[in-house]
């Protein structure tokens, strides 16, 4: 039989392991990791302003009432994605 261990890598989600490494991680890294998401969030936000107009809230509703399942799958990409910079940047 396999023991489990709170603290093994392979259990838990993508979501749930992010903030574990987050709240563990070098607080500068994080900072400067998270300034980039922040910027490059709000460019998508002034590109999306820029094409749908006031409306394109609306519209990021409706892809996420449409793509439930694709959205869950890019969110669980982007904390594997966003950990792995972390840890590499880490070492």
């Amino acid at each position: 039989m396999f023991e489990i261990d709170e603290d093994d890598i392979l259990i838990g989600s993508p979501k749930s392991k992010f903030f574990d490494m987050i709240f563990c991680a070098n607080k500068n890294i994080i900072k400067d990791k998270l300034e980039l998401k922040i910027e490059e969030y709000v460019a998508m936000e002034m590109l999306l302003n820029q094409t749908f107009g006031e409306n394109y809230l609306l519209k990021i509703r409706q892809m996420m009432d449409s793509n439930s399942k694709e959205i869950e799958n890019f969110k669980n990409d982007f904390f594997i994605n966003f950990a792995q910079d972390v840890l590499t940047e880490h070492e």
